[in-house]
């Protein structure tokens, strides 16, 4: 689909220039599927966050295109950089992915009128709606929801963000209902069922076992496209040419990051060598490393070997990258902190006292504090509270979270080393708050964790 929008668009625009004039430009005009940016910026490799509301405001109307390189008032061409001629679609896939929720599909190109190079960045209405920005930058905020108007991407109106969620409710009001008459005519007995995205094949039997399809033949199933039901006279189809191998059952297919640390949490991991490759798509280069190599019994070479072997439009070039670089560590002193501590002060937290009267104990008792250390005592009570084995009230939690995240992540070694368990546990009740935590929070509680993993498994694996 977004190939024949591409070739569209480029006929398109083509037509749309006189290469008889002076200066070359397009009469064609911003709209509801057009938008002109006068440059294109990068950020080492992903294109510019301040893109992703216009993708996402195309993305939650009926699609359109960003095309790099015109004027937005002279609608002349100025063209763009030579080094983004025929960009790798893994710059717009990193900046997609990590800033805005949704299943979005696009198609980035360029192309050269009289020595001019043009970008086009086409988008296509989003399948599910509506898509969210996920991330800040400038002005585009996270949790907004933008919806390209005329000429204009601009945070969504009431009415229409009411439309397109009463589209989206009906429309998969209809699509279950046209599965179960499928079902209803083929046998409940005789039906199994694909994901087409991850390629598990659930065969309805009693135990739960399940088998997966081979990638390459996943790839290759006719009228299958990124788990998108294609229809064949209005009702949802999908066709299977060919023999079909599967690679065996009950092997699982990782699509969250929250299962990796779950089997850090619980230190039972059945498929570590899946998780490990699952981390060159992660979009955060922060994760429990060491405990997977360690629970596939790898030496660092093969896990190296494991990862770098990792290829497709999903992997995120960057976190890749990192992993590698962090496998090479030798160093469990190379560990992460935020936020010192005040050593002087050895007071806890009791369960039943305000923090703020621990706190202005805490300033009566040592002099030499003044008003802004509050942040770090604050830090220094929750990191007492927590190695001496102590409970942090949901106050604190719900107030504080962050000075708990910097307190865990200034844990010693010796304390990691002997009250595992007890750290683990802390560590994963911090770790189910990330829902509520800022950017920099969970960034931090995932840098705590790579600490632990450090500490408790490196040593423990070949080089």
């Amino acid at each position: 689909m977004t190939e024949s929008l591409k070739e569209s668009m480029l006929l398109l625009f083509k037509k749309s220039v006189d290469i008889e004039k002076p200066k070359l430009a397009t009469n064609l005009e911003e709209s509801s599927t057009l938008e002109f940016k006068l440059s294109l910026h990068t950020n080492g490799e992903t294109i510019s966050k301040d893109y992703l509301s216009s993708i996402a405001g195309f993305a939650n109307n009926r699609g359109g295109t960003l095309i790099f390189g015109i004027d937005p008032v002279t609608s002349e061409l100025i063209g763009i950089k030579d080094k983004y001629e025929n960009l790798d679609n893994v710059y717009v896939s990193t900046t997609v992915r990590n800033g805005i929720d949704g299943n979005i599909e696009y198609i980035f190109y360029t192309h050269r009128y009289v020595g001019i190079l043009i970008g086009f960045l086409t988008i296509q209405k989003a399948n599910s709606k509506p898509a969210i920005v996920k991330v800040d930058s400038g002005p585009v905020k996270r949790g907004e929801i933008y919806y390209r108007y005329p000429a204009q991407t601009t945070k969504i109106e009431a009415a229409d963000l009411r439309t397109i969620l009463e589209e989206e409710v009906q429309g998969r009001v209809n699509k279950l209902i046209e599965s179960m008459q499928k079902i209803q005519e083929m046998g409940v007995q005789n039906v199994a069922l694909i994901n087409t995205q991850n390629g598990e094949i659930d065969l309805g039997n009693q135990d739960g076992r399940k088998l997966v399809l081979n990638k390459e033949t996943l790839k290759n199933l006719n009228l299958i496209k990124q788990g998108k039901l294609v229809d064949a006279d209005g009702a949802p189809a999908y066709m299977i040419k060919g023999e079909i191998e599967v690679e065996g059952q009950s092997k699982p297919i990782l699509s969250k990051e929250a299962d990796i640390y779950e089997s850090f949490f619980s230190q039972t991991c059945e498929h570590p060598h899946v998780m490990l490759e699952q981390l060159a798509l992660s979009s955060s280069q922060y994760n429990p490393l060491f405990f997977l190599i360690h629970k596939a019994n790898m030496s660092k070479s093969e896990a190296t070997t494991l990862i770098s072997g990792v290829e497709g439009a999903d992997v995120v070039v960057k976190t890749k990258n990192e992993v590698l670089k962090r496998i090479k560590s030798d160093k469990v002193t190379t560990l992460y902190h935020e936020g010192v501590l005040i050593d002087a002060v050895k007071t806890i937290l009791e369960p039943n006292k305000i923090l703020d009267e621990t706190v202005n104990l805490v300033f009566e008792k040592h002099n030499e504090l003044r008003p802004s250390d509050r942040a770090k005592i604050i830090r220094t009570l929750a990191y007492n509270t927590l190695v001496s084995k102590g409970a942090l009230s949901d106050d604190v939690y719900a107030e504080h979270l962050k000075r708990i995240i910097e307190a865990s992540s200034n844990f010693t070694p010796e304390f990691i080393t002997n009250e595992k368990e007890y750290v683990l546990e802390q560590i994963k009740k911090i770790y189910t708050l990330l829902s509520v935590m800022k950017p920099s929070e969970s960034t931090l509680i995932r840098k705590s964790i790579c600490n632990i993993d450090r500490i408790l498994y490196l040593d423990l694996i070949k080089s």
